[in-house]
């Protein structure tokens, strides 16, 4: 998901006329919401793991957060605050819960 979202990104320096860059805009917003579920999702996989036998799955889980940029700053962002695509939204926070 992440490198989907990097590669819209850099698509961001391409030459593109108005429509194309109002559609790259509306797809890297898309891309971002999915990329903040994925944490959320790997915050779920890191409890369940850590909670299990086999802690050092979590190790891994983590290792591949170095792919995603900004991962520390995104976790940490609350409901409402303002990125760079709008104010977002409850769905794609993490709670204190998963954080934890």
């Amino acid at each position: 998901m992440n490198l989907s979202n990097e590669w819209l990104r850099t698509k961001r320096n391409d030459r593109l006329t108005n429509e194309d860059r109002n559609a790259l805009e509306s797809l890297l917003g898309v891309s971002n919401r999915r990329v903040r579920r994925c944490l959320k999702v790997l915050a779920f996989y890191a409890k369940v793991f850590h909670d299990s036998h086999d802690k050092h799955v979590v190790y891994h889980l983590f290792t591949q957060l170095e792919a995603v940029e900004g991962w520390a700053t995104m976790a940490v962002q609350r409901e409402g605050e303002v990125d760079e695509f709008g104010p977002i939204a409850q769905q794609c926070v993490l709670t204190e819960t998963e954080l934890d």
